[in-house]
């Protein structure tokens, strides 16, 4: 009879499922792990067999379990938990992309977000704010028309999962709230769309973290422990009480974008938005003639707005905006907060209007790509802006970047694609960063379709795709942005003039304590990752976000105690940030998940584990040494050999990092080359760029300036982080800045694109050898895993010379900061063999010299010899040394013997730096 009953629920489900749209069906598939390519019927087979598969180990784990029950020690089980518990504490943060989350066997869950207590509910307000998530029953959510996908596969809809006859009033209940000292964890073989499911789990919370482990890791932070504790306790009230009041994290962020903006439901497109302050909604466009009285919608007592236009009036493509009247009596328009196309406003007005996004079946994308899995790869980034990207004095698209760039950059050994300025912005001179829709991809680049592919392209390729997220702020805009949006100052944004405006940047700052703001930023989130593919993100001006001072001409030198004290640090949008970080781990268990925060103040546990008291970010940006290298490079041209590259400020500025925070170095991003700056290679050579460039050309500041800029980069792929990052163009030195068009410069696009053709070997010029030492360095990257795991063994100021090992001793990098050749230069090393030239930056396929005044190509093979120096045991000796230069050498490990050094030398100069000074003793050796 069960088996009958199995039957009929799987013959439902295939039916059910012939319902959903192709995209639909594709994020179920992806958070099952499923094959994602193939038309429609195919998805459906493959979800089905899974089902039924899942169907069959539920049945046998419930046998099992009605075995085992009386077998479980209480005891046993929360000694299990505190001794996981005790494992995260003490677990170090990792630079690889290789999450460490740890298995709690007992709770029989791979637990991918922070596993963390629900505290007692903290005491309620005296005045409870409006919450758009606890809707009354007469607003109906554009997600309950969504057929269920059975308990086991989880909340797809974003509401609560139920059986398939469940009608969809259910879907409108409120969710039961769970129970104080339970907590979410997450399990891949039983999770909702997103891929973590919110579980009930027993656990004695005496035995739960409490949130100051990094205070434990770093003993700087100890004085600082109850203000770790207390941060900690704000998320996990969080974490709790959107577990009680939203059904948890996943259900709370995927009820934003799926139940808000506009949804086809049926025969009716439902519009819903949040919008407290208004006295009136109403959706107009070209649907009804923008008559601000045709579609008035009805509103709940939480302020959310609901609008129900017929179907076949409201159709994909068409022109929408938001009628709003205030309770003042004004009236304006607005675009839909949650919209997700834009376009120009027709009669030519400068601004955007909203666009009803919802394309047929056979215009949706259908994926072609997995996401690349997690295999060990270091995180080698190549940072893009899709508009700026051609060659031609245009706005490039998203197409034109899928088909000319990014099988460039796969090709060079990246293993990351960071776009920039994705979500709509409707002033394009702000690279992105002045945000007007958060949830609709610039008009100017594409469609969402487009973007879709893009992002599948980049996959294909091997790499994964990262979004430039900009969470920190918006745009002050009114009529296309979300300012002032109802008509009152706060909104989604701070109240507080002090804390809701950014005087620097004239935008707007977000209320990260505002219940409907979080909705809307984390549903953000969730959305590029599900819609799009993204694999992770690098947030955009933390500083801004984690200070209510935002930053502004703060020095940050009054030490530890200005992160933790609160009349400064914006523990909100700490919280925030933990959250953030907390979902993205979930969304994304078992492939590439990639947060990189850009702070310049250093913030204490940026990397940092959120149970253990950190933000949980994987990286933070290292956004001192481009800085750092941008006035060496200035200072280099007025002088003669280049002295401003000293080894020890190359050194310092390289190796300037706290141990545990996993840092993304770089010499260049958008920020130096922006109007104002310039890029690296225009610092270092400046007008001689335009005369001095030619293959054969002996200019000496070009020749000085193209060897700084290989050497230096290739030291801070090895010695700067735990991660790599370039700007596009930068791995071939490309000239000038980049302007966007303005009023200032006529609205030209000269400075705003990429000249590719610089770099074509057929060009005759030494950007195509630039470029060939870029594929080159990444290559042996990742042949010896450079990133993060090399060691400075000298460093010296008075030859030029910097040092280092890699691969555990087996590569050795020699580097001359100076402008002279360096003859039969001693350096020590730890392994005993025959060492060959694997790299030479002066070589002429890297636009070095050839034989001439400055230098020629090395390409001989040198043998060791066994003299300890520079505090090692052997040495080696490198005949000639190129000005300007580095050269790697890898041990022959045929040739390599152990040996115990029995020779004797009398030390009598402490100087490291130099290798010091001996004097010859004894000649006796002993090897085995």
């Amino acid at each position: 009879m069960e088996e009958e009953d199995d039957e009929e629920d799987i013959s439902a489900l295939a039916e059910e499922l012939e319902n959903f749209k192709l995209a639909d069906l594709r994020n179920i598939a992806r958070s099952y792990g499923i094959k994602l390519t193939g038309n429609k019927s195919e998805l459906i087979e493959r979800i089905v067999a899974f089902t039924e598969q899942q169907e069959q180990e539920d049945d046998e784990e419930g046998q099992d379990d009605d075995d085992d029950d009386d077998d479980v020690d209480d005891d046993l089980v929360a000694a299990a938990i505190a001794e996981a518990d005790a494992a995260v504490l003490a677990q170090e943060p990792s630079p690889s992309l290789e999450h460490t989350t740890p298995l709690f066997k007992f709770m029989g869950a791979f637990t991918g977000v922070d596993v963390v207590p629900a505290p007692p509910p903290p005491p309620p307000p005296s005045q409870p704010q409006p919450q758009a998530g606890k809707k009354d029953d007469a607003t109906p959510s554009p997600s309950t028309h969504l057929p269920p996908l059975f308990k086991f596969m989880g909340a797809f809809t974003g509401v609560d999962s139920t059986s398939a006859s469940a009608s969809a009033a259910s879907s409108s209940q409120q969710p039961t709230p769970q129970p104080q000292h339970e907590f979410p964890t997450s399990s891949p073989s039983a999770s909702s769309s997103s891929g973590v499911r919110f579980e009930q789990v027993h656990v004695d919370a005496s035995v739960q973290t409490s949130g100051d482990g990094i205070a434990r890791m770093q003993m700087e932070l100890g004085p600082y422990s109850d203000a770790l504790k207390h941060r900690h306790h704000l998320y996990c009230s969080m974490v709790h009480t959107l577990s009680t009041d939203e059904g948890g994290l996943d259900t709370f962020s995927a009820s934003g974008y799926e139940r808000f903006g506009l949804h086809q439901v049926g025969e009716v497109v439902l519009y819903t938005e949040w919008a407290p302050r208004a006295q009136q909604l109403s959706l107009v466009g070209d649907f009804n003639d923008w008559d601000e009285q045709a579609n008035v919608g009805e509103v709940d007592s939480f302020g959310v707005w609901t609008v129900r236009v017929p179907a076949s009036q409201l159709k994909h493509g068409m022109r929408v905006r938001t009628c709003i009247e205030t309770q003042e009596g004004e009236r304006f328009t607005r675009i839909p907060a949650y919209v997700r196309a834009t376009a120009p406003e027709a009669t030519g007005k400068p601004y955007l209007d909203g666009i009803f996004y919802n394309p047929p079946a056979e215009e949706e994308y259908v994926w072609q790509n997995e996401r690349p899995a997690r295999d060990g790869r270091r995180l080698k980034i190549y940072e893009a802006h899709i508009g700026m990207s051609g060659e031609e004095a245009k706005v490039s698209t998203f197409k034109e970047f899928k088909e000319k760039v990014v099988p460039q950059v796969a090709k060079l050994g990246y293993t990351a694609i960071q776009i920039m300025g994705v979500a709509e912005h409707a002033l394009y001179a702000s690279f992105g960063y002045q945000v007007t829709s958060f949830f609709a991809p610039s008009h100017r680049f594409g469609t969402p379709e487009d973007l879709k592919e893009l992002v599948d392209s980049i996959h294909g390729h091997g790499m994964v795709a990262m979004l430039d997220v900009v969470h920190a702020h918006a745009s002050s805009n009114t009529q296309d942005g979300l300012n002032m949006f109802d008509g009152s100052d706060a909104h989604y944004f701070h109240p507080d003039p002090q804390r809701g405006y950014h005087s620097d940047w004239g935008t707007r700052v977000f209320d990260y304590g505002n219940r409907e703001t979080l909705r809307f930023l984390l549903s953000n989130l969730r959305y590029w990752v599900q819609e799009f593919g993204f694999d992770g993100f690098r947030f955009d001006g933390v500083t801004s976000m984690l200070y209510h001072h935002h930053g502004i001409r703060w020095s940050f030198l009054g030490g530890t105690s200005e992160y933790f004290d609160s009349h400064w640090a914006n523990e909100e949008a700490i919280v925030y940030m933990k959250l953030a970080n907390t979902l993205v781990r979930s969304l994304l268990p078992d492939s590439w998940s990639i947060t990189v925060c850009e702070d310049v103040s250093a913030f204490p546990g940026s990397t940092g584990a959120v149970a253990t008291g950190g933000l949980g970010f994987d990286y933070r940006l290292a956004m001192h040494i481009p800085d750092e290298f941008m006035s060496f490079a200035k200072a280099t041209y007025e002088m003669d050999d280049g002295a401003q590259f000293h080894p020890s400020r190359v050194a310092g500025t390289l190796l300037n990092r706290r141990a545990r925070d996993a840092t993304v170095a770089y010499v260049e991003s958008h920020d130096q080359a922006m109007v104002g700056g310039q890029s690296f290679m225009f610092a270092l050579v400046d007008l001689h760029m335009y005369d001095g460039m030619n293959i054969d050309s002996e200019n000496r500041f070009v020749y000085r300036g193209c060897g700084l800029h290989k050497t230096i980069r290739f030291a801070t792929l090895c010695l700067g982080g735990d991660a790599y990052m370039t700007f596009m163009g930068n791995e071939f030195g490309h000239p000038e800045w980049i302007d966007f068009p303005s009023e200032a410069n006529g609205q030209s696009h000269e400075k705003a694109r990429r000249q590719w053709s610089l770099r074509d070997p057929s060009a005759g010029l030494k950007y195509a050898g630039l470029e060939a030492w870029d594929g080159a360095m990444l290559d042996l990257e990742t042949e010896f895993a450079l990133l993060g795991r090399c060691t400075v063994t000298r460093v010296d100021d008075e030859t030029g010379l910097l040092v280092w090992e890699a691969g555990n001793g087996e590569l050795v990098c020699v580097a001359n900061l100076k402008g002279a050749h360096l003859y039969d230069a001693r350096v020590g090393v730890q392994r005993f063999g025959e060492y060959n030239m694997r790299l030479d930056s002066d070589a002429p396929g890297f636009a070095g010299s050839r034989e001439g005044e400055y230098g020629r190509a090395f390409a001989s093979v040198h043998s060791d010899a066994h003299i300890p120096w520079d505090g090692q045991d052997c040495s080696l000796t490198v005949h000639d040394i190129p000005p300007w230069s580095v050269q790697v050498f890898k041990l022959d490990p045929d040739t390599e013997r152990s040996f115990i050094p029995v020779t004797h030398y009398e030390h009598h100069d402490d100087s490291w730096a130099s290798g010091g000074d001996y004097d010859y003793i004894d000649d006796s050796e002993c090897y085995f």
